[in-house]
C-alpha cells in the first residue's frame, strides 16, 4: 500500500472511531421478567392477566414497544400499571431503572381447545433514545416465550394470603382487610362472612362481597365494619371465605375497641405544590400529599390563609378527604385572585383535632402561568448531531485534500 493510500486508511479509521464512540450504546441492554408466561386450563371468552417488569440498563430511559407473535395476535392487550383503563402500545423506561406494566389476555369464544404457543416481544422503538443516543433508528427486542392451553373446563380456585381486623375506637369504623389471589381459570367475588363475638356471645354478624378479580390477580381490598354501640373491650370475629357456595378458608381473628382518644392520630407531609404564576382571575392550586401513618383512619382537609399587601383577604379549603390507616391521601385546595401583585398563603393539614403546618407559598398574579418544578431542557438534543455532523464534514474535507494534493508533496520529507 502507498503513504497516500495509508493516510486516506488512516483518515477513515479514525473519522469511524470516533463516530463508532458517539453511538456507544445505542444497542439497548434490556431486561424482562418473567422470561416465560404460562397459563394452564385457560377458559374460552375469559380474560387472564400477567404483571411485566421491563428493566433498562443504559443511562439514557428508552421507549419500548408491546406485541405478541403468532397465535396470540389480537389476544393481548397492554397497561401502565398504575392505569388499567387506557390500553398503550409503548411505554417509557427510565435510564437505570425498571418500569411495571401489565398485559391482559383475552380468549375469543370460538378457540378450539388445544396449546398455543407464541412469544411476548418487547423492542425500543427506533430513535427513542436521549443524550448520546439521540438519533438512533436501531430497535432492538427481548423475547418471553408463551404458553397458554386453552380446555371448556372451568376452575374455581383461590387462595387467602391474609386476613386484618384493625383496632379501632368506640363509634367509628373498624377495616377489615382481606388479601386474595385467584387461582382458577374464571373470573372471581370472594364473599367474606364473619359472626363478632364479645366475652363469648354473638353480638353481630356482616358480610361483604370482593369485586372482580380477574385470573392470576392478586390484590388487597378493604371493607368496613361500624363499631357504634358497642362499648370498650375485646372481641372476636369467626371469619370464613366463600367462592360461591364453597368456603376456602376460615380463621380465628382478636380485636380490640378501645376509648376516643386512646389510638394515635398521626399523619406526615409527602408533598406539597403550588401554582406560582397565574393570570389574575384564572385559578390557582395548591396541593398536600399526607401518608396516614396513626393507629386509626383520619378525615383531613388543608386549608390556607390568603395574603395580599399583607392584608388577609380571604381564606380557602379543600374538601374532606378520608385516608385510611397506612394509605395516601391527597388534598387540593384552589384559589382565584382577582387583582395583579403577590399573594402569600398560609397553609396547614387539619385532621382529628391535630394540624400540620406548611411553609408559605406565594403565588403571582401576573401575565406568565406555570406550576412549580418546571425544567427546561440541556439543549444536548441539538448539540450531539451538530457535533458529529461536523466530525462527518471535517473528515471528509481531510480526504478531500490528501488526494488533491501533488504527489511530490505528500512525500516531501521522506
Amino acid at each position: 500500500m502507498n503513504r497516500e493510500n495509508t493516510k486516506n486508511a488512516i483518515a477513515f479509521m479514525v473519522l469511524f472511531s470516533v463516530v463508532s464512540l458517539l453511538f456507544a450504546g445505542s444497542a439497548a441492554a434490556m431486561g424482562l421478567s418473567p422470561s416465560r408466561i404460562t397459563i394452564d386450563s385457560a377458559l374460552k371468552g375469559e380474560t387472564y392477566q400477567q404483571s411485566l417488569r421491563v428493566f433498562n440498563l443504559e443511562d439514557s430511559p428508552v421507549v419500548v414497544e408491546f406485541n405478541v407473535t403468532d397465535n396470540f395476535t389480537g389476544w393481548a392487550t397492554f397497561y401502565n400499571a398504575d392505569d388499567l383503563e387506557t390500553p398503550i402500545t409503548s411505554g417509557e423506561i427510565p435510564g437505570n431503572g425498571d418500569s411495571f406494566f401489565l398485559m391482559k389476555i383475552h380468549i375469543p369464544e370460538d378457540t378450539p381447545n388445544g396449546e398455543y404457543t407464541g412469544d411476548l416481544v418487547v423492542k425500543t422503538a427506533a430513535g427513542s433514545y436521549t443524550g448520546t443516543e439521540t438519533g438512533s433508528s436501531v430497535s432492538h427486542g427481548i423475547k418471553s416465550r408463551m404458553r397458554i392451553t386453552v380446555t371448556g373446563d372451568e376452575l374455581l380456585s383461590g387462595e387467602v394470603l391474609g386476613i386484618t381486623i384493625f383496632d379501632a375506637e368506640v363509634n367509628r369504623e373498624t377495616r377489615v382487610r382481606l388479601q386474595f389471589k385467584n387461582t382458577g381459570n374464571v373470573k372471581e367475588n370472594p364473599v367474606l362472612k364473619a359472626d363478632i363475638k364479645r366475652e363469648g356471645s354473638s353480638i353481630d354478624s356482616f358480610e361483604f362481597t370482593g369485586p372482580d378479580f380477574q385470573v392470576g390477580e392478586l390484590k388487597s381490598v378493604d371493607f368496613s365494619w361500624d363499631t357504634t354501640g358497642n362499648p370498650p373491650g375485646e372481641y372476636t370475629a369467626d371469619v370464613r371465605v366463600y367462592l360461591k357456595d364453597i368456603m376456602i378458608h376460615e380463621e380465628e381473628i382478636n380485636f380490640t375497641i378501645f376509648e376516643r382518644g386512646a389510638l394515635t392520630a398521626f399523619a406526615e407531609l409527602m408533598e406539597v405544590s403550588a401554582t406560582e404564576n397565574v393570570a389574575p382571575g384564572g385559578t390557582a392550586r395548591i396541593y398536600a400529599r399526607i401518608w396516614n401513618r396513626g393507629d386509626i383512619d383520619i378525615t383531613a382537609v388543608l386549608k390556607a390563609e390568603v395574603y395580599f399587601n399583607g392584608e388577609l383577604v380571604d381564606v380557602i379549603e379543600s374538601d374532606d378527604v378520608y385516608v385510611n390507616k397506612d394509605h395516601f391521601g391527597e388534598l387540593i385546595a384552589y384559589y382565584k385572585p382577582e387583582t395583579a401583585g403577590v399573594y402569600t398563603l398560609k397553609p396547614e393539614v387539619v385532621f382529628e383535632g391535630k394540624k400540620i403546618t406548611l411553609d408559605p407559598v406565594t403565588i403571582n398574579a401576573g401575565s406568565g402561568t406555570g406550576l412549580t418544578g418546571q425544567v427546561a431542557g440541556t439543549g444536548l438534543e441539538i448539540a450531539v448531531p451538530v457535533m458529529i455532523l461536523i466530525i462527518v464534514i471535517a473528515g471528509v474535507v481531510l480526504v478531500a485534500r490528501g488526494r488533491s494534493q501533488p504527489a511530490w508533496k505528500k512525500y516531501s520529507g521522506a
